[in-house]
């Protein structure tokens, strides 16, 4: 997303990309192939490399909205996600790290090493809003968000208090 972002890359930008990853990652999010490029559910989706590439490299985000069936279904992403490989590394390590290959239709290839992101107090609280607004109403958004993250730990008897009152 980054990548993208950085460089101002767009869909049609893209010809296609590797994934360097370790082999105990690849069982899990690549394979078998097919099932992979083109997720029949929620579940699968979530656990498709290709796929959540696709999206991102598509959208410019991932959020919820890719487990949906009209993303799950859309042509433009399972085209792109068709054009994604990963490619076993045993030199990767124990987390979900990696590297990624991205070729552009201009015959230019940009190698990026991919790791897991640190935790960013921004980003959580945007994509917990994203998703609660998705079904709270608006006036007990913030209030979920005080419950979820005001503290050390979410405060669970609030959130449902708040649940139950819309």
């Amino acid at each position: 997303i980054d990548l993208r972002a950085e460089r101002r890359l767009t869909r049609t930008d893209i010809k296609g990309a590797v994934c360097k990853i370790a082999p105990w990652a690849a069982q899990i999010v690549s394979v078998p192939r097919e099932a992979k490029i083109r997720p029949d559910s929620e579940m699968a989706a979530i656990a498709s490399l290709p796929y959540l590439l696709a999206v991102a490299l598509h959208q410019g985000s991932v959020t919820l909205d890719a487990l949906e069936v009209s993303a799950r279904i859309d042509q433009a992403i399972l085209n792109l996600a068709a054009h994604l490989q990963h490619q076993e590394d045993p030199d990767l390590g124990d987390g979900f790290d990696g590297v990624l290959q991205v070729d552009l239709v201009d015959g230019e290839r940009i190698a990026v090493d991919v790791t897991s992101a640190p935790p960013n107090l921004e980003k959580l609280l945007a994509k917990f809003r994203s998703n609660a607004q998705r079904g709270a109403p608006d006036h007990a958004v913030a209030s979920l968000e005080e419950a979820a993250v005001g503290s050390a730990l979410p405060d669970c008897k609030k959130i449902f208090e708040i649940i139950q009152q819309w």
